[in-house]
């Protein structure tokens, strides 16, 4: 929730959105991106955009790299740099929700 003309977001709101006093209410869901590209690439631009990169680091943001002729994909983890990505569940009703677990 923004408040005032400056677009200031409110103190406290992240915590408020997961949390009732109590427990918390939900999960915090993160983005994962699965890119099509080169390892190397992915790594350049994260080296090179500092708000990307802390974004990945401190784990709002998971990415993920694809190789376009095997269909392999890995994940970027912050402190081993780039892992295999086992695929924990997939369903047929819903292949857009895959849950992956990285290995370190």
């Amino acid at each position: 929730m923004l408040e005032g003309i400056a677009g200031d977001l409110r103190v406290g709101l992240p915590v408020q959105s997961l949390h009732d006093g109590d427990k918390a209410t939900h999960e915090a869901l993160r983005l994962h991106a699965v890119l099509e590209a080169p390892e190397a690439a992915i790594s350049a631009i994260l080296m090179k955009h500092d708000h990307v990169r802390e974004l990945v680091d401190n784990g709002w943001l998971k990415l993920f790299a694809m190789d376009a002729y095997s269909g392999k994909i890995r994940g970027y983890n912050p402190a081993a740099g780039w892992v295999d990505a086992q695929p924990a569940s997939l369903t047929a009703d819903d292949n857009s929700a895959v849950s992956t677990r990285l290995s370190a």
